[in-house]
């Protein structure tokens, strides 16, 4: 699934879901457009936006091991792609969360228009299950990092 978001607020009040994963989000977020079952969008008022990718790759190919598709994505695309948008502030960043859920993350300081802007990569892999967050608007990008970094530790899927 595909989820365009626009932020707004700092709070953390909204719980989204999104093809089984559940987040608890930043509050002021309304859905404004669903292009069929890959791909929504929601809005707030600040303009940011975060593209959500959640995929159930096939049985064992989570595991992070040189040579497959998740391998690459988390750790050679994640740095190739923060690179290619600008000034990466927070190379590529491996947590394990309280739940066991491995986070991959990045923050790159942009220019958007000629304003300072950011674009934030979370990668949350569990149980067979991947979601990608890319998160983009103006600001500190390490400002931002720590806004949104957080709101994975709420994360959780549903048990099939």
């Amino acid at each position: 699934m595909l989820l365009l978001i626009s932020l707004s607020g700092s709070a953390r009040s909204e719980e989204f879901e999104f093809s089984g994963l559940r987040i608890d989000w930043l509050d002021g977020y309304q859905r404004i457009d669903n292009q069929g079952q890959v791909t929504a969008a929601l809005s707030g008022e600040d303009g940011a936006g975060v593209l959500v990718s959640v995929f159930n790759p096939k049985a064992g190919t989570t595991q992070l091991t040189p040579g497959n598709r998740m391998y690459q994505l988390a750790e050679i695309d994640l740095p190739k792609l923060a690179a290619d948008q600008g000034k990466v502030v927070i190379p590529l960043k491996r947590s394990v969360l309280d739940n066991g859920s491995l986070l991959y993350s990045t923050a790159t300081q942009t220019v958007n228009d000629g304003h300072a802007g950011y674009y934030l990569q979370f990668m949350l892999v569990s149980g067979g299950r991947v979601a990608l967050f890319t998160v983009e608007g103006d600001g500190d990008a390490l400002g931002m990092y720590s806004r949104f970094a957080p709101l994975f530790k709420s994360a959780s899927w549903e048990v099939n």
